[in-house]
């Protein structure tokens, strides 16, 4: 008799490095972006979070 196949326990790892990545991200374009003074600040943010969302994402879904 066949068994039922098993669901993969998927790691709280890779939930936890993808928000790492993204916070790390969003600090680093914020704090260059208002080194450098190239936007405005809500620019700069709209930009860090845009950033900080795509690479925490690729992160998470990349470790799975």
């Amino acid at each position: 008799m066949a068994t039922t196949p098993r669901k993969i326990k998927r790691s709280s790892a890779s939930l936890t490095g993808g928000f790492v990545v993204a916070f790390a991200v969003i600090a680093l374009v914020v704090l260059i972006t208002g080194q450098l003074d190239v936007w405005q600040t809500s620019t700069r943010w709209i930009v860090a979070l845009v950033l900080g969302g795509i690479l925490g994402a690729w992160v998470r879904i990349a470790d799975l």
